[in-house]
């Protein structure tokens, strides 16, 4: 069901990626990421991850916290 909503809705053209982006989020919780540290480990531009990543938000698979600064 999820994955119809993901691929469906957003057009998503490489599923793969998007799967392995999911279990790479889910395999590293509470760790600090960034999207560039993302897009050299799975090969696949910076915008892109982005956008993954915002639907996988969308759908609530997952949410992202901001840094706060430290005082």
């Amino acid at each position: 069901m999820l994955s119809y909503i993901i691929f469906g809705r957003y057009k998503v053209r490489d599923e793969k990626k998007l799967r392995i982006l999911s279990k790479f989020y889910i395999s590293a919780t509470a760790s600090r990421i960034t999207y560039n540290s993302i897009s050299r480990f799975l090969k696949i531009p910076v915008k892109t991850v982005e956008r993954y990543s915002n639907y996988l938000e969308k759908v609530y698979l997952l949410f992202f916290l901001n840094n706060f600064p430290s005082q």
